[in-house]
């Protein structure tokens, strides 16, 4: 999936709330999202602003991906960049990438209530019988405009349930930067869970 441009799927003011936003469903207005069985998948050079998040990658239950490589996008205004996670049971991600990526500006998302957590990168499961290899994050850029506060969790996330962990991950050579008044919640990079190898 490469050199697109999406744009304006929910133009989104600070004045919008949950009642207002995106018609019945957060993830109606992401720019691409893929859910399922996947081998080889490539998500690149893409221009996505101006909706809920940029690129949505969902392994349902029991599902598989091989070498999945998410770089060289351009995402702002959404709010969240690239996030790769799973709710559901026995779902594995073999060597996935996430390099080269610029995203930034996301404050349009910030609302009172906290409907809608901002992460930049984030990489997550909950269930049970989850495993993700290998990750590997590094090399993006994230600045701007976030919120003032605990809205953003965190430039890099990695989030994980049931205390089942990551295995072999390596973020490097990233360059994050927090803007006045965009604290992360959590931390820049927040890495919650059993993290085996981690570099």
């Amino acid at each position: 999936i490469k050199n697109l441009t999406i744009r304006n799927m929910y133009q989104r003011e600070q004045s919008d709330d949950s009642t207002t936003c995106c018609g019945s469903s957060f993830n109606a207005v992401n720019g691409i999202e893929i859910w399922g069985q996947s081998s080889g998948l490539s998500v690149h050079n893409n221009t996505i602003h101006d909706g809920g998040a940029g690129v949505n990658i969902i392994y349902p239950a029991s599902t598989v991906i091989n070498t999945l490589n998410v770089f060289s996008n351009t995402i702002y205004h959404c709010s969240a960049g690239v996030q790769i996670g799973s709710a559901s049971n026995g779902g594995t991600v073999n060597d996935a990438s996430v390099y080269a990526n610029t995203i930034y500006d996301g404050e349009k998302w910030l609302d009172p209530s906290d409907d809608f957590h901002a992460h930049l990168i984030m990489v997550w499961k909950e269930g049970t019988g989850n495993n993700i290899n290998r990750l590997k994050i590094y090399g993006n850029h994230t600045y701007g405009d976030w919120d003032p506060g605990s809205h953003v969790t965190g430039h890099i996330f990695l989030s994980t349930a049931n205390n089942e962990g990551f295995n072999d991950a390596e973020i490097s050579d990233n360059l994050l930067v927090v803007g006045a008044g965009s604290t992360p919640g959590n931390g820049v990079i927040e890495a919650q869970g059993r993290l085996n190898g981690l570099l």
